[in-house]
Protein backbone atom coordinates (compact mmCIF):
# COMPACT_ATOMS: atom_id res chain seq x y z
CA UNK A 1 0.00 0.00 0.00
CA UNK A 2 1.40 3.33 -0.95
CA UNK A 3 2.05 5.87 2.17
CA UNK A 4 -0.60 8.60 -0.25
CA UNK A 5 -3.09 6.09 0.33
CA UNK A 6 -2.56 5.22 4.16
CA UNK A 7 -2.21 9.03 5.00
CA UNK A 8 -5.72 9.33 2.67
CA UNK A 9 -7.18 6.96 4.87
CA UNK A 10 -5.82 8.57 8.06
CA UNK A 11 -7.37 11.69 7.34
CA UNK A 12 -10.68 10.00 6.51
CA UNK A 13 -10.48 8.64 10.00
CA UNK A 14 -9.65 11.87 11.51
CA UNK A 15 -12.36 13.25 10.21
CA UNK A 16 -15.07 10.18 11.11
CA UNK A 17 -14.04 10.88 14.47
CA UNK A 18 -14.20 14.89 14.35
CA UNK A 19 -17.72 13.93 12.62
CA UNK A 20 -19.04 11.68 15.53
CA UNK A 21 -17.40 14.12 18.34
CA UNK A 22 -19.27 17.00 16.78
CA UNK A 23 -22.81 14.83 16.99
CA UNK A 24 -22.30 13.44 19.59
CA UNK A 25 -21.62 17.54 21.60
CA UNK A 26 -24.61 18.57 19.85
CA UNK A 27 -26.93 16.02 21.45
CA UNK A 28 -25.52 16.50 24.36
CA UNK A 29 -25.81 19.60 24.64
CA UNK A 30 -29.36 19.73 23.66
CA UNK A 31 -30.29 16.72 26.08
CA UNK A 32 -28.62 18.54 29.06
CA UNK A 33 -31.42 19.11 31.31
CA UNK A 34 -32.07 15.09 30.87
CA UNK A 35 -28.77 14.57 31.96
CA UNK A 36 -28.42 16.64 35.20
CA UNK A 37 -28.34 15.06 38.68
CA UNK A 38 -32.05 16.44 40.11
CA UNK A 39 -30.86 18.54 43.47
CA UNK A 40 -32.22 16.64 46.46
CA UNK A 41 -33.36 19.02 49.17
CA UNK A 42 -33.69 19.24 53.11
CA UNK A 43 -36.85 18.74 55.23
CA UNK A 44 -37.93 22.41 55.33
CA UNK A 45 -37.44 23.38 51.41
CA UNK A 46 -39.79 23.80 49.18
CA UNK A 47 -39.87 22.32 45.24
CA UNK A 48 -41.80 22.76 42.21
CA UNK A 49 -43.52 19.89 40.61
CA UNK A 50 -45.53 20.98 37.88
CA UNK A 51 -48.52 22.68 39.40
CA UNK A 52 -47.55 21.26 42.83
CA UNK A 53 -45.06 23.12 45.38
CA UNK A 54 -44.51 20.39 47.56
CA UNK A 55 -42.45 20.70 51.34
CA UNK A 56 -41.57 17.50 53.06
CA UNK A 57 -41.86 19.51 56.90
CA UNK A 58 -40.38 15.96 58.75
CA UNK A 59 -40.29 12.26 58.88
CA UNK A 60 -40.97 10.55 62.17
CA UNK A 61 -40.38 6.46 62.47
CA UNK A 62 -44.00 5.04 64.58
CA UNK A 63 -43.31 1.36 64.99
CA UNK A 64 -42.61 -0.13 61.76
CA UNK A 65 -43.87 2.65 59.10
CA UNK A 66 -41.91 6.29 58.54
CA UNK A 67 -44.47 9.07 58.72
CA UNK A 68 -43.37 11.91 56.39
CA UNK A 69 -45.00 15.32 56.83
CA UNK A 70 -45.44 17.23 53.63
CA UNK A 71 -47.62 20.38 53.06
CA UNK A 72 -48.73 20.60 49.28
CA UNK A 73 -50.01 23.61 47.34
CA UNK A 74 -51.35 23.61 43.98
CA UNK A 75 -52.67 25.95 41.31
CA UNK A 76 -54.69 22.90 39.86
CA UNK A 77 -56.88 19.87 41.56
CA UNK A 78 -55.31 17.38 42.56
CA UNK A 79 -57.19 13.83 42.32
CA UNK A 80 -55.13 12.25 44.62
CA UNK A 81 -52.19 13.87 46.84
CA UNK A 82 -51.09 11.16 48.23
CA UNK A 83 -50.44 9.04 44.96
CA UNK A 84 -46.66 10.15 43.29
CA UNK A 85 -44.53 9.74 46.74
CA UNK A 86 -41.91 7.24 46.86
CA UNK A 87 -39.31 6.24 49.74
CA UNK A 88 -36.04 5.02 49.00
CA UNK A 89 -34.16 3.57 51.43
CA UNK A 90 -30.47 2.19 50.78
CA UNK A 91 -31.48 1.49 46.64
CA UNK A 92 -34.87 0.03 47.68
CA UNK A 93 -37.68 2.03 46.18
CA UNK A 94 -41.08 1.40 48.33
CA UNK A 95 -44.11 3.10 46.43
CA UNK A 96 -47.17 3.76 48.34
CA UNK A 97 -50.17 5.74 47.88
CA UNK A 98 -50.55 7.49 51.51
CA UNK A 99 -47.48 9.41 52.82
CA UNK A 100 -46.42 6.69 55.11
CA UNK A 101 -44.00 3.60 54.41
CA UNK A 102 -42.90 0.46 55.94
CA UNK A 103 -39.74 1.30 57.82
CA UNK A 104 -36.09 0.31 57.22
CA UNK A 105 -32.45 1.17 58.41
CA UNK A 106 -30.18 3.28 55.79
CA UNK A 107 -30.23 6.43 54.54
CA UNK A 108 -33.47 7.83 53.67
CA UNK A 109 -35.18 9.51 50.55
CA UNK A 110 -38.60 10.65 50.03
CA UNK A 111 -39.59 11.82 46.44
CA UNK A 112 -42.68 12.93 45.00
CA UNK A 113 -43.57 13.16 40.98
CA UNK A 114 -46.06 14.69 39.28
CA UNK A 115 -46.54 15.46 35.50
CA UNK A 116 -43.66 13.61 34.62
CA UNK A 117 -41.53 15.70 36.87
CA UNK A 118 -39.72 14.35 40.05
CA UNK A 119 -38.07 16.41 42.99
CA UNK A 120 -36.05 14.06 45.81
CA UNK A 121 -35.60 15.20 49.91
CA UNK A 122 -33.19 13.60 52.22
CA UNK A 123 -34.71 12.68 55.61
Amino acid sequence: MKTRTLILLAMACGLAILVAGGAFFIRLATHKDELTVPEIRAPGQSQQIGPVTATVTGSADAGDLVVVQVRLESSEHLDDAGSGWALLVTGNLRQSCAVAFPSADGDRFVAFASGGVQRMWKL
